[in-house]
């Protein structure tokens, strides 16, 4: 068998045959290394070589890369012939690691990096991203989309949304670094929302469908929930860091595994979502039980939705409340489960009615 192989700039064909490494170049140059007296080094910068050097005229010596003929001049009793092998073969596994680490940081940092930011308890993220910063870039992210929204500046109905909000702040202090502010959107869809930096949207369909002022209020507590624990920023920063994983997944591996782990990340979004919501849920009890609202509107609101969701037409119809805070039976529990633990609750007037938002959301 032979292999290519070259001699100074000559290339050619390298041969063993019996005791000897027999070299024939292309133009006919024929050089012959007695196997006894043969030496194996290794070398090279981008690849794996082999030089098989005369050990009593050095500048005899020819260049393989293929490891096959230096396994066999193993076999034939070469001293360093299997060193050189695994020489060589451990040089690969370096320059494999090489390319690898970089990119296992860059995914670390990209990837795992802001799902660990995005867990750390609200008083490290206050330390991290004070909420005035995240304020500045919430309004800057809230002023680009307001037309979307369909938000309406200035509409009769937002004071009375903003006095349910300044109450439940003024008897939940820990809210005042966040400075909450509410804003109405003439959307019909179901829904409410919460920004970065403190900023919350209610969508008239949400005061329509309320069947209680407690209810409204329950919406709002829960929103303040992802105000405090700041659910938005976390969820930008795993975002951002997932984007960058995928892109360097695309570089390095192709879309086909880019897709695949974004699937799987899109499955643990989901479980971190529903943790994101059973944390807002439990914020939002306590905002109403200190500020004396009854949580039965909280509970009410999500059974109906959840009760309604049942039927193809009530998903269509509240798809977008739906989407953005799944209702699950646990959650139910979780929320009857607290209400059965309250001890002589005496729940106080609500600031504004119902009847009043309605007319005035209608304006």
């Amino acid at each position: 068998m032979k292999w290519p192989a070259l001699y100074g700039r000559q290339s050619g064909e390298l041969e063993i045959t019996g005791q000897t490494v027999r070299f024939q170049s292309e133009n006919g140059m024929d050089i012959e290394i007695q196997i006894r007296e043969l030496m194996i080094e290794t070398g090279g910068t981008n690849s794996n070589l082999y030089y098989l050097r005369d050990r009593y005229q050095p500048s005899l010596s020819i260049t393989v890369q293929d490891p096959a003929p230096i396994k066999i001049l193993a076999r034939k009793g070469v001293a360093n012939a299997g060193s050189a092998v695994g020489k060589a073969r451990w040089k690969l596994s370096f320059r494999f690691l090489r390319w690898v680490l970089p990119v296992a940081v860059v995914l670390a940092v990209f990837f795992l990096l802001p799902y660990v930011l995005s867990a750390l308890p609200s008083s490290w993220m206050d330390v991290l991203v004070p909420p005035q910063y995240e304020r500045v870039a919430g309004i800057k992210i809230f002023e680009l989309y307001k037309p979307s929204l369909h938000v309406s500046e200035n509409h009769p109905v937002q004071p009375k949304l903003q006095a349910i909000v300044d109450h439940l702040v003024e008897r939940n202090p820990q809210l005042k670094a966040h400075s909450p502010k509410i804003y109405f959107s003439s959307s019909e869809a179901v829904n409410a929302f919460a920004l970065a930096g403190g900023i919350i949207v209610c969508n008239r369909g949400l005061i329509q469908k309320a069947g209680s002022i407690n209810e409204v209020i329950g919406v709002i507590g829960h929103e303040l929930g992802h105000v405090e624990e700041r659910h938005v920023t976390r969820s930008l920063v795993s975002s951002l860091g997932i984007a960058g994983a995928y892109l360097v997944l695309s570089v390095f591996t192709g879309s086909d595994l880019a897709t695949l782990l974004g699937q799987a990340s899109n499955l643990l979004g989901l479980k971190y979502s529903r943790t994101q919501e059973a944390s807002a849920d439990d914020r939002g009890f306590e905002y109403l039980v200190r500020s004396k609202i009854s949580p039965l509107g909280m509970r009410d609101f999500f059974k109906r939705l959840h009760d309604e969701s049942r039927s193809t037409a009530a998903i269509e119809k509240h798809l977008s409340f739906l989407s953005s805070h799944p209702v699950h039976e646990e959650r139910l529990y979780r929320i009857a489960y607290r209400l059965g633990q309250l001890k002589g609750f005496e729940p106080e007037a609500a600031p504004v009615s119902l009847a009043e938002l309605k007319v005035l959301a209608d304006q």
